[in-house]
């Protein structure tokens, strides 16, 4: 293991990470779904080659101008070379030291009986290949993995040889013949991981016994996520799905750390016309787990660099970067929010131990103001820029997607959503959970009023965050996000207080709805 698996020790410690790096897994596809959970992989540390790990890709499809890749380039070089041998010069960017084993084939027993993998993930849309991929595991009593998604749903579901298999239910046969999209795969990479992590660990509670809710799915379990149902885990559809001209909307990804690189990846496989990419961070080493787009641009603009590869995955999608933060404060506009803001901030300071609380607290609210809502003589020099409630609304974006870590920029987002009448959609995660809230004003409350985010911890940054996010919840977080960005422009969400969907790592459904939160009747 190396620096580039901190922040997944930081999540479950360096003997459940030394455990997934020596796992050997066979991931069956190329698609949309296949990357994502093998980039994913590689970011979670598994196939560390100096420990006997491996990833091995099975797939016989060859790279084409017709189809979205984010794992391999589409070149006048590349076109019609096998797709799994390029995928290796990314992963192998990702994670450096990853044993990344290319297979180009039809599935077939004998060359992966050679690798000795551990566990199996089929990946496809293709009930043929995964009846194969079942029936393997079967024989060598491994446990298979079994994932499908469309332009809508997806499903997950696993086999560890305590029951007897329910082929019609393991080989997603309502799936066939399907195109996958990139949000819907994105949430099933992520229940698809999260099953690998389970198998291979529990999390434990502070005594250092596993927690018993911690479990696997049962055999022949399915869990599903559908952008089109109420519940967004039900197969059943409530909402048709619309044609849509996406090449006319523009989308502003506030943030360009773990989520926002799955944001930009769904959101250039749906083809957003015009996407752009607003942070102030640069790359550092530790980043690289989870923010898979970023390899090899240590030390370079993160926002630039995002912005760069979503336009290579899917060159229809014009995208940019600004290189600034969020956002600036009018004290006279600004003055109701930001004051109860200081109130509640300085009540917080007076609770925390004094060694681990800033030793002093801004003493007026310009004070406060210039600490949380101003740039530093430095990042001034930086040419960095402080974005404002007047320029956002000169850009005329149809919606504002959330990836930021503190809730500074979470409330200036809130507030200058509303200002602007702009659909907002906030996400955030942590190794256990995630969630995602809605705004789309006169038919929410604001995200300030479904989250109380006042009250939510402050956090700095991603290196010294309270509880570190890992890629499973990132990218199952993101992909619903652009699930309800998809529904929003196809006129599904209908007025109602809250819109709240959380992902929980310890409920059997992972994914829900939240319609009985107690909201915060303030400004709206």
């Amino acid at each position: 293991m190396t620096e580039l698996d901190n922040r997944n020790i930081l999540a479950w410690g360096s003997e459940n990470q030394e455990k997934l790096s020596r796992l050997r897994v066979a991931v069956v596809g190329s698609g949309p779904l296949a990357q994502l959970i093998i980039a994913s992989l590689a970011g979670l540390g598994v196939g560390y080659s100096e420990n006997g790990g491996a990833i091995i890709n099975i797939d016989n499809n060859r790279i084409n101008n017709r189809e979205i890749d984010f794992l391999c380039e589409q070149t006048t070089d590349t076109i019609n070379k096998e797709k799994v041998k390029q995928f290796k010069k990314v992963v192998t960017q990702i994670k450096p030291y990853c044993n990344y084993i290319p297979l180009f084939t039809d599935f077939c027993t004998a060359d992966l009986y050679r690798f000795e993998s551990e566990i199996i993930i089929e990946a496809t849309n293709d009930p043929v290949s995964k009846e194969k991929a079942l029936n393997y595991s079967m024989v060598y009593r491994i446990p298979f993995l079994s994932g499908s998604a469309d332009q809508t749903k997806g499903a997950a579901a696993s086999y560890f040889g305590k029951e007897k298999p329910d082929l019609e239910k393991l080989v997603l046969p309502q799936f066939r013949g399907r195109l996958q999209e990139g949000y819907t795969s994105s949430v099933v990479a992520g229940l698809i991981l999260e099953e690998l992590r389970k198998h291979t660990f529990r999390y434990s509670d502070r005594s250092g016994k596993s927690l018993s809710a911690d479990r696997n799915l049962s055999d022949n379990e399915i869990i599903y996520y559908n952008s089109h149902s109420i519940s967004r885990n039900s197969f059943r559809d409530d909402f048709s799905r619309k044609k849509l001209d996406l090449k006319n909307k523009k989308i502003l990804v506030v943030g360009s750390g773990a989520l926002g690189n799955f944001l930009g990846i769904s959101l250039g496989y749906l083809g957003i016309g015009k996407i752009d990419f607003l942070d102030f961070d640069t790359v550092e080493s530790h980043n690289l787990s989870r923010q898979i787009l970023l390899y090899g641009k240590v030390g370079e603009k993160k926002c630039l660099t995002l912005a760069e590869r979503v336009n290579k995955m899917n060159s229809s999608s014009k995208t940019s970067a600004f290189y600034g933060k969020v956002g600036k404060i009018n004290l006279d506009e600004d003055k109701d929010w930001l004051r109860e803001l200081y109130e509640t901030e300085k009540e917080q300071w007076k609770l925390k131990p004094k060694g681990r609380r800033e030793e002093t607290f801004p003493k007026t609210l310009l004070n406060f103001k210039n600490r949380h809502y101003s740039l530093s003589p430095a990042e001034k020099r930086d040419g960095l820029v402080l974005i404002t409630k007047e320029w956002l609304s000169r850009q005329n974006y149809d919606l504002i997607l959330g990836g930021v870590d503190n809730k500074f920029a979470r409330l200036w987002i809130n507030q200058a959503g509303r200002c602007c009448k702009l659909p907002y959609i906030d996400g955030g995660s942590g190794p256990k959970s995630g969630q995602l809230a809605v705004y789309i004003p006169g038919k929410t409350k604001c995200i300030d009023c479904q989250l109380d985010l006042r009250h939510f911890p402050t956090r700095n940054s991603c290196i010294d965050g309270p509880e570190a996010s890992v890629v499973m919840s990132n990218s199952l977080v993101a992909g619903m996000m652009v699930g309800e960005a998809v529904n929003l422009f196809e006129g599904n969400i209908k007025k109602r207080d809250n819109l709240t969907l959380r992902y929980q790592v310890l409920n059997q459904k992972r994914i829900l709805v939240d319609n009985e939160k107690k909201l915060r009747d303030h400004y709206c």
